[in-house]
């Protein structure tokens, strides 16, 4: 076995077809089926499922792809920290940030990235925290930031802050300053993320055994939904302020504190544990890692704006 089967075969089943996959490699068809089928007789497995017009990873194929995919990245991983000793940081880093965190740290993140490490490429996937943490295992990114999450097998976990959350509303000028009690919240029709989502489960733990069961009208997992509900139905819903940034400054919604007791989630960064942090990574880990404790790296003028929105958000955690 060496990488270029590997590589043959991570690309046979990208491109679902052994003619399209010879193409991108710039190689004959009849080269790279043969490289494959020995890759197959070395394991003594099947690796593709082969059709009239493509092909398909077996069981085995796809495990083998999954492992390939990690090696190969290894190998990629080991190259740029070779060139990046003694300078400036080098490679590609893919993130994973949980759309409340999008909002915030997006825009200075790719700023002081371009400023502080111009080798780095950095890639920014955004999705709901659940999403996040599924593409985190599954090999996609190299971290993430995620919401309420304990100890996970095959992840390291480390919290860094933690948020407090407000009841939503439509806007009412009347109520925007009054708190509500925990134990009120029963009151009021929510709309919330379903029992599975970070989310969700930190609110019910936050409420003590004898309170009553929340008034959960609908189940939404977006946060673009979970607003437009809130404004244009009427519902009610318990998020972060700084989610709702934009909604509350145009005057839609409004952000009322929680207490008795406050309603907060943790804040943490996670990597997996069977791949290591290449050298730009954990320059990206360590500067994500100060812009969520507010320790702030001076800003690129470009979005000096976006930070002060950042910290002014972190300030009401």
């Amino acid at each position: 076995m060496d990488l270029r089967q590997l590589q043959f075969l991570v690309r046979a089943v990208e491109c679902a077809s052994i003619s399209r996959a010879a193409q991108a490699l710039n190689m004959a068809q009849p080269s790279l089926s043969q490289r494959i089928r020995e890759l197959e007789e070395e394991l003594g497995v099947v690796l593709l499922d082969r059709f009239p017009h493509g092909v398909r990873a077996t069981e085995a194929g796809a495990l083998v792809v999954e492992r390939a995919r990690a090696v190969l990245r290894l190998v990629d991983m080991m190259a740029s920290e070779a060139r990046s000793v003694g300078r400036d940081p080098v490679g590609d880093v893919v993130i994973g940030l949980p759309t409340t965190a999008a909002l915030h740290l997006t825009l200075p993140l790719v700023e002081i990235t371009r400023q502080r490490h111009p080798k780095i490429k950095l890639r920014i996937l955004e999705g709901m925290s659940g999403h996040v943490q599924e593409w985190l295992l599954s090999g996609r990114l190299d971290m993430s930031v995620l919401y309420s999450i304990g100890p996970h097998p095959g992840l390291a976990v480390e919290q860094v802050t933690d948020e407090e959350l407000c009841l939503i509303s439509r806007f009412d000028r009347a109520r925007s300053n009054l708190a509500v009690q925990c134990r009120d919240l029963r009151s009021y029709p929510l709309v919330l993320p379903g029992p599975d989502h970070g989310l969700r489960r930190a609110i019910e733990a936050a409420r003590r055994p004898r309170d009553e069961r929340l008034d959960v009208a609908v189940e939404v997992d977006s946060l673009v939904h979970l607003k437009r509900l809130v404004a244009e139905v009427g519902l009610h819903t318990i998020l972060p302020q700084a989610a709702c940034r934009e909604e509350i400054a145009a005057g839609k919604l409004i952000a009322r504190r929680i207490v008795g007791p406050a309603i907060r989630r943790p804040i943490t960064m996670a990597t997996s544990t069977s791949r290591p942090l290449s050298i730009a990574a954990r320059a990206i880990y360590d500067l994500v890692r100060a812009m969520l404790r507010g320790e702030a790296p001076e800003a690129p003028a470009a979005s000096r704006e976006a930070y002060r929105e950042l910290y002014q958000a972190l300030a009401q955690l």
